[in-house]
């Protein structure tokens, strides 16, 4: 989450809006953030969680093309997606962390150990 957090903030206008919403459906927990930066454009949605790729809106702030490719080999590694969520108003980026909920057929302790390996 804090990937998705930061770069919202880094990537959105100063003063802008992030939003983050949660939710619980069929076993698993969601958690969306979305921005009002300037998005990311549909040529590039599919190289967006690959590692070191930096997309032609990322500017000057720092960075390594890494946080993404990432987060989303996390969310697996725990039995979970992390997904590029279309968005129906031009502009800004919204993400999608979608995680079993514990005891939702999950072994217990099996996506810790996963995700230490």
């Amino acid at each position: 989450v804090r990937i998705l957090l930061d770069n919202a903030l880094r990537y959105g206008p100063a003063g802008g809006r992030v939003t983050v919403t949660t939710c619980t459906q069929d076993g698993r927990a969601t958690i969306e953030v979305a921005d009002d930066g300037p998005g990311i454009p549909a040529e590039e949605h599919e190289y967006v969680f690959e590692r070191f790729h930096r997309g032609r809106s990322a500017g000057p702030e720092g960075g390594f093309g890494l946080g993404l490719a990432i987060g989303r080999e996390l969310a697996e590694r725990m039995g979970g997606t992390l997904a590029l969520a279309d968005r129906p108003e031009p502009g800004g980026a919204c993400f999608v962390l979608a995680l079993p909920l514990a005891g939702a057929g999950a072994e217990p302790g099996r996506a810790q150990a996963r995700a230490l390996t």
